[in-house]
């Protein structure tokens, strides 16, 4: 039987630089839409985005998948429609946003 070996492992010491250390503003998301809707009726769907913490360093970006077996009608605020890994999604750049904004927006689909 083999003796167990006592040498002790130590990591090498490495130097990382991972640049300057900055939080991420907590954005927070409420997303609306109505409970019920008719057979061919638009359906609108409503995001409320809020800043809880600091200032927005980047314009932050939204993106929703739209729903199978809808049509997407349109979005506010520039929203543009697109396909993401084969699914279509709806995509905004949001504004840099300070402490306490809001911004809201919407995409319609049928």
């Amino acid at each position: 039987m083999a003796a167990a070996s006592t040498r002790s492992w130590r990591p090498a010491r490495m130097p990382v630089d991972c640049g300057p250390s900055r939080p991420l503003p907590p954005l927070m998301l409420t997303k609306s839409a109505p409970m019920v809707i008719g057979r061919g009726q638009l359906l609108t769907y409503t995001f409320d985005i809020w800043n809880s913490g600091l200032s927005t360093g980047q314009p932050p970006i939204l993106t929703d998948v739209i729903p199978l077996s809808t049509t997407f009608v349109s979005a506010s605020n520039g929203g543009v429609s697109l396909t993401l890994s084969g699914r279509p999604v709806v995509s905004w750049t949001l504004p840099l946003m300070g402490p306490g904004d809001h911004v809201y927006r919407a995409f319609t689909v049928l």
